[in-house]
């Protein structure tokens, strides 16, 4: 039963996205949303993975923060604003924003290999989001108004950063699909964490944050058979 009803939201989710494609205009706001159970994650894992609680404001550590969002404010360059701005604009599973060009899978993302990463999209949004309620960590430019963003401001809480997560989880997902490129997509995904806080939308602390998630989910879903068969099905169509 838990089974069906989370390939059943999914499964619609997935035509929303097909029905977007066909249409050749699509909002920023996706059509797809995560499904209220997990898809590979049992109840058991989801009980271990945990990040938190975010460091005190105005504490030591905080200032910190603030201080290397500012030093990255005053550094960043056009290109930098440009880069952080087409990974900001993710569409599920945000394969494409963000490896499209390292990654293994022709453009445009379909077929088995896109239902898999939109499966894992919506696992760890289960995770993060969950934990972003939790805290409801203020993001850095609304406690300080001398950090403009040059993305688009976002009101969802900011603790863990929810792009380090799926940047980081795809990441280790690409690895054992390509295992000679584990660096390269590791490194892309440091690199996306870091536009976050070049852009000004997120402390260095929840970039640590939500590496730190990242690894505990993919650790999770590595223990399911499932996940393990549906990502030997995925590996060998990229071999083929």
């Amino acid at each position: 039963m838990f089974r069906a009803i989370t390939r059943s939201n999914l499964n619609s989710a997935f035509l929303g996205v097909l029905i977007c494609a066909a249409a050749l205009s699509c909002s920023t706001a996706s059509p797809i949303k995560a499904a209220k159970d997990p898809y590979y994650l049992t109840v058991e894992s989801l009980k271990t993975i945990h990040v938190g609680p975010p460091v005190a404001l105005g504490s030591a550590q905080d200032q910190l923060d603030v201080k290397a969002v500012k030093a990255a404010q005053s550094a960043r360059t056009s290109e930098d604003c440009k880069r952080a701005q087409a990974e900001a604009v993710t569409v599920p599973p945000s394969y494409q924003e963000m490896f499209g060009e390292v990654g293994p899978f022709p453009a445009p993302l379909s077929g088995e290999a896109k239902a898999f990463l939109i499966h894992v999209w919506s696992d760890l949004s289960i995770v993060s989001d969950g934990i972003k309620q939790e805290y409801k960590w203020p993001r850095v430019f609304t406690v300080d108004s001398s950090i403009e963003p040059c993305v688009k401001k976002t009101p969802s809480p900011a603790f863990p950063s929810g792009h380090t997560v799926n940047s980081r989880v795809l990441a280790l997902v690409l690895s054992e699909i390509e295992p000679g490129k584990r660096g390269v997509y590791l490194k892309r995904a440091d690199e996306v964490a870091q536009d976050r806080v070049i852009a000004g939308v997120h402390r260095p602390s929840e970039i640590a944050a939500g590496k730190a998630l990242a690894d505990q989910i993919f650790a999770g879903m590595m223990k399911a058979e499932e996940f393990r068969r549906d990502l030997a099905k995925v590996k060998a169509l990229v071999q083929k």
